[in-house]
């Protein structure tokens, strides 16, 4: 389970008219990564059309240390 692939496929739901079934995926991705902006964006929008087109990011970025950005 990807929240990515729970995002794209939630827009492709859009896309055909299965209304219920694209707000039950953007659902699952926030499920799976709270704060997922593009499923965050689709859920509450009228027209539902953010996709992701790259992985999102599971491990830390060197900012994410302790001690980084001085």
């Amino acid at each position: 389970e990807a929240p990515e692939a729970f995002n794209n496929l939630g827009v492709a739901h859009e896309m055909v008219g299965q209304s219920m079934l694209a707000q039950e995926c953007f659902s699952r991705a926030l499920g799976l990564y709270p704060g997922y902006a593009d499923a965050n964006h689709n859920l509450g929008a009228k027209f539902p059309c953010r996709i992701t087109t790259h992985p999102l990011r599971s491990l830390f970025t060197r900012d994410d240390y302790p001690g980084a950005g001085r």
